[in-house]
């Protein structure tokens, strides 16, 4: 997944996010941070939890500021950070859905938006950080 933060000072920040490839000992810090387990934290962010999206944000900017506590990460309004899902996560979601106990009219519209969707989602890359990008006005 992309992480971007874009904050009204400061520069645009961009990660991209693999949480199976995180460390224990730093998703032992996220789930202390987070205050549950790491599949919830997970979880929370796929579905767009604030708390959860915070946690991730402060995680990667720990990677560069390793002293940064959770407690002080600046206030900043809910549009400045993004979550990006890439091809192979969205890839993985329209299997799950094709899979699920739901109605065939809804799985057929869940399954041609996310077609759609991965259709024009990046590819993951190999590197930890993905390249910056100039933020738009």
């Amino acid at each position: 997944m992309y992480v971007t933060f874009s904050p009204d000072e400061g520069d645009e920040q961009r990660w991209e996010f693999h949480p199976r490839t995180v460390l224990d000992d730093a998703a032992e810090a996220v789930e202390r941070a987070f205050g549950d387990t790491w599949d919830s934290f997970v979880m929370g962010v796929f579905k767009g939890g604030i708390r959860a999206r915070r946690v991730l944000l402060w995680h990667l900017m720990t990677r560069e500021h390793p002293s940064l506590r959770v407690e002080d990460m600046p206030r900043f309004p809910l549009g400045a950070l993004t979550v990006d899902l890439d091809r192979e996560e969205l890839g993985e979601f329209r299997t799950q859905t094709a899979k699920a106990p739901i109605d065939e009219a809804t799985r057929t519209a869940s399954l041609a938006w996310l077609d759609a969707q991965i259709a024009e989602a990046p590819e993951a890359s190999d590197q930890g950080k993905a390249p910056r990008s100039k933020r738009s006005a």
